[in-house]
């Protein structure tokens, strides 16, 4: 493994980053021995415990495996586990949380729509179920179990979606999902707006009524990235993405 030279490199997470990018580019396929350790550390200029430690943390998110008598070899493994890992290496930065919510936002505005088409009574129930769960914890000021229940309800909606892919992004994101949501539910109002956009949206679910259920899930996730921005002064950059929404839906109306 013919590596460059790192100038000025002293931190483990740089190393992480040279490795972990060659990895997920295929410059680095699975079951590529690494070079010895001593070795590869002199081609990457640091020092054998600043490798060992970036090791560590690749080894952690299964995109690394040392075996004894072997080495350490490169062992991809499958996108979900590998997404999942991710929880222990991303923070809801300004950043990553613009990134997240983007993300989120395509994949809640597809759910809700199909949820609209193939929700049964059993779900509608389910989701309202979910959603006392979450007012009854909210008025306890139990902001943790809240959370818990404001995250489920999207993971359910995306399970009613009926599309397996969507689903599975919504599950395997969880523990982001979770965190994102617990930092919102702490906004002055947020909370009380949360329970009462869930509530609007399963009523529209349950009307049958597509472009309402786009534009009523518009409205909260505009609601959350506002009070965001409101709050903290965090601008997650997903200004663009209401605005073409909302013009998107106005042409459809006026057809």
């Amino acid at each position: 493994m013919a590596v460059a030279g790192i100038k000025k490199m002293s931190a483990a997470d740089e190393v992480f980053k040279v490795i972990h990018d060659r990895i997920l580019n295929g410059e680095l396929a699975p079951g590529v021995i690494l070079p010895p350790q001593d070795q590869l550390a002199r081609q990457l200029s640091v020092s054998r415990n600043t490798l060992r430690e970036a090791i560590h943390k690749l080894a952690a998110m299964g995109l690394l495996k040392t075996k004894a008598g072997v080495g350490t070899i490169v062992e991809m493994g499958s996108p979900a586990s590998y997404i999942s890992s991710m929880k222990d290496h991303l923070l809801i930065t300004s950043a990553t949380a613009g990134e997240f919510f983007e993300a989120r936002f395509f994949i809640e505005m597809a759910t809700v729509q199909l949820a609209v088409m193939r929700a049964s009574q059993a779900d509608l129930d389910a989701l309202t179920a979910t959603i006392d769960r979450q007012e009854n914890a909210f008025r306890k000021g139990d902001l943790e179990t809240f959370s818990k229940h404001d995250t489920r309800f999207h993971v359910e909606l995306a399970n009613i979606s009926g599309n397996k892919v969507l689903a599975k992004f919504l599950t395997t994101l969880w523990d982001l999902l979770l965190q994102f949501i617990a930092e919102v539910a702490m906004l002055p109002g947020a909370s009380e707006r949360a329970i009462r956009f869930h509530r609007q949206i399963v009523a529209i679910i349950a009307a049958r009524d597509v472009g309402a259920a786009k534009v009523k899930m518009l409205e909260h996730l505009d609601d959350v990235a506002q009070a965001i921005q409101k709050t903290t002064g965090r601008n997650l950059g997903v200004q663009v993405l209401f605005d073409l929404e909302k013009k998107s839906s106005l042409k459809e109306g006026e057809r």
